[in-house]
């Protein structure tokens, strides 16, 4: 009679070669879920992020110094802003360059005066930057860069009811080494040190 033979040995080399197929299609399995995972969440985060931005055409770039007995406005007409925008409206980046030699007072003789290595030095230092880095709530900190020198500087961010998305800072111009002041009668100076700035736009 025919014997039939069942075996269910197997060689060390027969084990050894079968685990490791075994844990290649482990490995490639995992390779391609955290791939799939890592696609799907770089796609969200791009998808989610909504630039935004805005120029002279469409925004306004003011500042105010504290001058004599009251204030002087002035503003930018060659900057580009962009915000980077979540989903819900919140605040991702801001990245915004001027064109320092674009200040306009209203008073040329003041504007070349500001244009002078005196204050902006324009010519040297053609481009004024900011650029954010942490981002809480609607307050942005990131860095100013003009004339040369980078410091820190806070930007917050509001949204008006007509829609309008306004940025507002403040720096102290001397951090800067734009130091220039003359005295007024009370010894008061007659040039303020800290000043205000306010993008405005249509978001």
């Amino acid at each position: 009679m025919n014997r039939i033979r069942f075996s269910f040995y197997r060689s060390p080399r027969q084990w050894l070669s079968s685990s490791k197929r075994s844990f290649r299609k482990q490995i490639s399995s995992g390779t391609m879920i955290l791939a799939f995972i890592f696609f799907s969440l770089s796609t969200s985060i791009y998808a989610a992020a909504l630039p935004v931005t805005a120029t002279a055409e469409n925004s306004s770039l003011i500042f105010r110094v504290n001058h004599d007995l009251g204030y002087t406005t002035g503003s930018f007409g060659d900057y580009t802003a962009v915000v980077e925008k979540g989903e819900s409206d919140q605040i991702l980046s801001v990245k915004v360059l001027v064109n320092t030699q674009s200040i306009n007072t209203r008073n040329e003789f003041r504007d070349e005066g500001l244009r002078s290595d005196l204050f902006l030095d324009s010519q040297k230092f053609p481009q004024a930057t900011f650029e954010s880095g942490a981002v809480h709530g609607n307050e942005v900190q990131g860095t100013l860069t003009l004339k040369g020198v980078t410091r820190p500087m806070t930007v917050k961010v509001a949204k008006t009811s007509s829609g309008q998305l306004v940025l507002t800072g403040e720096f102290n111009r001397a951090d800067f080494g734009i130091t220039y002041n003359k005295n007024l009668a009370d010894k008061k100076k007659s040039i303020g040190e800290v000043i205000e700035i306010v993008l405005e736009f249509r978001s």
